[in-house]
């Protein structure tokens, strides 16, 4: 899948640049004590301190249309 590059900076120290990481993990979010499998997410990282968080890829589909 081709994510396009994610301008700006860091949510969490405002630095940059961003990368996106390819996670080999599956997310899940737990709901009435059942585990289902969260979807969708890309991963990125703040190349200056390290920083992981996730965007909502049809967030970026929005964006980019």
């Amino acid at each position: 899948m081709q994510v396009l590059p994610l301008r700006g900076k860091c949510p969490i120290c405002g630095k940059g640049p961003l990368r996106h990481l390819e996670i080999g993990y599956k997310l899940y979010v737990e709901k009435s004590n059942q585990k289902q499998p969260i979807g969708g997410l890309l991963a990125f990282q703040c190349e200056q301190e390290g920083h992981i968080f996730f965007v909502m890829s049809k967030d970026m589909e929005e964006a980019a249309a």
